[in-house]
């Protein structure tokens, strides 16, 4: 298959039996959740560790006569502030924008 999932843990992908079956609405959330768990050590001394994934989790779908972005979900994420990496997602689902040409 061509799924490709970074950052990926052995743990994370192992909850996963099939890639190439991965639904983005289904499973994307959850998939993003996981990926904020990843601790990720700072640059600057002293500062704690960081995560990649948090704020607005968006899928877009893209095809040749169209564009739809989906908010999946949120955390109540606060910028300047670090994350909390065990926050529970907000979830959404709704479609924000759709362009059709």
């Amino acid at each position: 298959g061509n799924t490709f999932i970074c950052p990926g843990t052995d743990e994370m992908l192992a909850d996963i039996p099939d890639l190439d079956a991965l639904d983005p609405i289904r499973d994307g959330l959850m998939i993003l959740q996981r990926q904020r768990q990843i601790k990720v050590p700072s640059q600057i001394a002293g500062a704690p560790d960081m995560c990649f994934v948090g704020g607005y989790a968006e899928l877009y779908t893209i095809k040749k006569d169209s564009i739809t972005i989906q908010v999946l979900g949120h955390w109540p994420d606060k910028a300047g502030e670090v994350p909390v990496r065990e926050t529970a997602p907000i979830a959404q689902g709704a479609t924000v924008h759709r362009w059709v040409a």
